[in-house]
């Protein structure tokens, strides 16, 4: 077996080129034992690639990375890493926790994911009948 490093950089290479079936299963169980000893945590970066790789493989382990991510406080990273944490509490049905993750991007005040999010919370309250973020109406009811 290929030493952690190496397993990473060939699973990170085949997810920035989309191929995912070159990552495999054993980069796959690379990347759990890697979010889960931390050793991502300083590169908040490959925290937000190994939940991306994982997202639809694991997904309790890809929200383990993304929080990494997030607990890195790295401007850069954190927006985003919201962002795909928000994408899959949506996919697991968990629509609070995904409203709550894209508020925080929008909390971030980024310029390129905060007025995505902004309409996609927008988006989510009218499908779901909730009051929007700033509880100015009821987006799903009689205003």
């Amino acid at each position: 077996m290929l030493p952690i490093d190496d397993v990473l950089d060939v699973g990170f290479t085949a997810h920035q080129f989309h191929n995912f079936a070159s990552a495999g299963a054993s980069v796959t169980v690379a990347l759990r034992k890697a979010v889960a000893s931390g050793i991502l945590t300083p590169m908040p970066e490959m925290a937000l690639m190994a939940g991306a790789m994982l997202h639809y493989r694991d997904p309790d382990c890809a929200r383990a990375a993304y929080q990494q991510a997030i607990d890195s406080g790295d401007a850069n990273v954190v927006p985003s890493a919201y962002v795909s944490l928000g994408h899959l509490l949506r996919r697991q049905g968990d629509i609070d926790g995904a409203r709550a993750a894209y508020q925080q991007a929008i909390d971030s005040g980024d310029d390129v994911y905060a007025p995505v999010e902004i309409a996609r919370l927008g988006e989510l309250s009218k499908r779901h009948g909730h009051v929007d973020s700033s509880g100015a109406r009821d987006v799903g009811g009689d205003s």
